[in-house]
């Protein structure tokens, strides 16, 4: 291969390395919409300048050939691309179906057929020679059929995407407008010269400009990139993000003018966008003109009427638009409506004071506390109890008021709860007061979860609980006393009746023994029929008989008071048995007839023989 010079290698070069560097930085902006895209056309622009310049600089027929077919399939991407871009930056993505990709590639993929096999046809073109041009030669092609055909659907797809972009020019906001006509400008100079070449109406024979003129297509993407914030948002993001926004944008330029509003800003303002566009803030939202410091502010609370007159609070935060001097062009404001979130506010401080007040008045001690047992929050009664200020509990641990001895045990109920969820009663502990006393106390620990039901802390309530100790304890030390007493009684008991019972059986025995010698020796001996004799024998006699049944009695009672143990342990049987009750009426006045006729009383009976038997409960 042969190599030759010409003044057009070195703009060429030029062109290809811009046109790659615009590649590289909208790839990485690839992110935003078209940006993609764009970086695609750029590498095809880079591919289609780097063949121009290798046909130019081969001196060869055949390589200058193949670097004139060779550039094509850089061609073949423009035209698609920039209206895949056109599609992307306006919001029109939803017509780039796969269906539709493929459609419109089938032309591009014919042409490249059509130009590599020209041989066999010479459809793409008829002829090719080289000429010489000067100090240098040059491919003359003599075009054919299906070049036109390929020229003029690229021209097609590219006014397609020029009108959709002159569309979105037409109804962006100012901000977007420098960025569209750039990007229009930046197709329509290489188009130009491609025009010119086609209609052989270039004034430099055989030179196609519209690789050079790619040279400024790259230096207007430049300068779009840096100083019109080219695909740093697009109108489609700005659609996306700013149109569908629920709170109002608005932007004013330095005059304090509208110049752009989102529908939401429309709709808190109460009039169309068109109404209100280049209106003075002032006319349209009389409150702007109090609110002179929200340069310094940049954001406050402002009342604003909604349509149907009724009040609504609004958030407005303002951003200063600056030049690259730094200088004010504008402001960018933002109305959050927090109408809602004001009345929730209301409503939870209303709600707090009622819980602060409910909790200060509940004579139970109330307290909340974090994860980790830390107070966050104790009652008045809760600090009366400790008799500490609530800023020495609140913010500390709950092991600072517990006794040494019981704080792991409080820590370890904590633990319980969390991992069970399951609340805890009746947890006795010591409290710690000011002044070292230790009291009894009696906690209730349940969990405090948040809206969407994880755990947050815990609560309950403390009771002073030593007097109730205090009782306990004495009720306690009275039962052992009262046992005591008790033993001491029952030991007393056994021995005052075992000891009545020794001299108790003497003397029934003795009884028993005159008894039996009355009966049978001195009553019989008596032959006295005196009235007065045979009264004192037959009183004898009965006075005999009663300190033999009463002394038997005794004894029945000394076993009777021997058998309390068994009465107060529950273990006694109990009887129903029949009693005749003027038997019991004849042994109680046997039993008293000595204090009668002592004090010389008469003792009247009145008892019907008739009376029935009663039912009585007895020892068995």
């Amino acid at each position: 291969m042969h190599w030759q010079y010409s003044p057009y290698i070195i703009p060429q070069l030029i062109s290809t390395l811009i046109s790659a560097s615009v590649a590289v930085i909208a790839w990485r902006r690839r992110v935003v919409p078209g940006a993609s895209a764009l970086a695609v056309i750029m590498l095809g622009i880079s591919q289609w300048s780097l063949a121009t310049t290798l046909q130019w600089a081969s001196a060869d027929f055949g390589a200058q050939l193949f670097w004139f077919k060779f550039r094509f399939f850089g061609t073949e991407l423009l035209s698609l691309m920039y209206l895949v871009m056109a599609l992307q930056y306006t919001g029109r993505s939803q017509f780039l179906t796969r269906r539709n990709l493929a459609l419109l590639l089938v032309m591009s993929l014919l042409s490249l057929s059509a130009l590599w096999t020209n041989d066999a046809h010479h459809l793409f073109f008829s002829s090719a020679q080289l000429v010489q041009s000067g100090s240098f030669a040059a491919l003359d092609v003599e075009l054919g059929p299906w070049f036109w055909l390929h020229t003029a659907y690229d021209y097609l797809l590219l006014t397609s995407a020029l009108l959709i972009f002159l569309r979105a020019l037409l109804r962006s906001p100012q901000f977007y407008r420098a960025q569209l006509a750039a990007i229009m400008l930046s197709a329509v100079m290489p188009l130009s010269a491609n025009i010119l070449f086609v209609s052989n109406l270039s004034p430099f024979p055989y030179l196609d400009l519209t690789p050079l003129s790619f040279t400024l297509t790259g230096i207007t993407y430049l300068l779009g990139f840096f100083r019109l914030h080219m695909w740093d948002i697009t109108p489609a993001a700005r659609d996306s993000v700013i149109e569908n926004m629920s709170d109002g944008i608005i932007v004013v330029n330095d005059q304090q003018r509208i110049v752009d509003l989102n529908p939401a800003a429309a709709r808190i303002l109460g009039k169309p966008s068109k109404a209100i566009i280049a209106q003075p803030l002032v006319a349209v939202m009389p409150q702007w003109s109090q609110l002179n410091d929200m340069d310094t502010l940049g954001q406050t609370d402002l009342t604003l009427p909604a349509p149907d007159g009724t009040p609504r609070d609004y958030a407005l935060r303002m951003s200063r638009v600056t030049d690259q001097h730094n200088r004010l062009t504008g402001r960018v404001l933002m109305l959050q409506d927090v109408t809602a979130s004001k009345q929730s506010e209301a409503k939870l401080r209303l709600s707090q004071a009622r819980f602060e007040d409910m909790a200060a008045n509940i004579t139970d001690s109330y307290y909340e506390a974090d994860l980790t047992g830390v107070v966050t929050f104790a009652n008045a009664a809760f600090c009366r109890a400790l008799e500490r200020a609530q800023s020495e509990l609140e913010g500390h641990h709950f092991r600072h008021v517990v006794d040494r001895q019981d704080a792991r045990h409080i820590i370890d109920a904590f633990s319980r709860v969390y991992q069970t969820g399951q609340p805890v009663k009746g947890l006795e502990y010591q409290f710690v007061r000011r002044d070292k006393t230790k009291r009894f106390a009696d906690m209730s620990i349940s969990l405090m979860r948040d809206g969407a039901g994880q755990p947050i802390g815990f609560r309950g309530v403390v009771r002073d609980v030593s007097e109730r100790k205090q009782v306990e304890a004495e009720l306690r030390q009275a039962r052992t006393d009262a046992e005591a007493a008790s033993q001491a009684k029952g030991a007393f008991l056994a021995t005052v009746s075992h000891e009545l019972r020794t001299p108790l059986t003497s003397v029934i025995g003795f009884a028993k023994l005159i008894q039996k010698r009355l009966d049978d020796v001195i009553f019989p001996a008596i032959t006295s029929d005196a009235p007065k004799t045979q009264r004192a024998v037959r009183q004898v006699r009965e006075n005999v008989d009663i300190i033999v049944k009463e002394g038997e009695r005794l004894t029945t009672l000394i076993n009777d008071v021997l058998d309390l143990s068994k009465i107060e342990s529950g273990k006694m049987d109990w009887k129903l048995l029949p009693v005749s009750v003027p038997e019991v009426i004849e042994r109680a006045i046997a039993a008293t007839a000595s204090l009668f006729t002592h004090k010389q009383l008469p003792i009247i009976r009145a008892v019907d023989d008739a009376l029935p038997s009663t039912v009585a409960t007895v020892i068995a």
